[in-house]
């Protein structure tokens, strides 16, 4: 069942998932509604940490993207980072085995309109 987010009294959205550019991409790759709070979580990623870290790399890690975020995540220099960036690479280490590397590639350039915009 799908969860709808709208107030009752209020008309705006009170979830990113309620925001057209998400709700078009999520209805469009299908991803689950229990995917939904890892994509709440993914929308909170500061625009420079997503550019930095994500623009290219689904679309030049292709198929092999879950395997590559693991190897990150085994690195050495991932150790050092915050526990805030660490945690994005853990979602999107979910998102991209969970779904195909073109959805992750599709998230990130919305969540990069989405930051453009705010």
């Amino acid at each position: 069942m799908e969860k709808h987010l709208f107030g009752a009294e209020n008309k705006e959205p009170i979830s990113v998932i309620e925001e057209p550019d998400i709700r078009e991409m999520l209805e469009r790759r299908q991803i689950k509604s229990e995917d939904w709070p890892l994509v709440e979580e993914l929308a909170t990623m500061p625009k420079n940490l997503l550019i930095d870290n994500f623009h290219n790399w689904f679309n030049d890690s292709r198929e092999k993207t879950a395997r590559e975020i693991e190897i990150q995540l085994n690195n050495p220099e991932i150790y050092k980072m915050d526990d805030a960036k660490r945690r994005y690479w853990e979602v999107w280490l979910h998102f991209a085995k969970s779904y195909h590397w073109t959805a992750c590639y599709n998230m990130v350039r919305v969540l990069e309109r989405r930051n453009s915009e705010q």
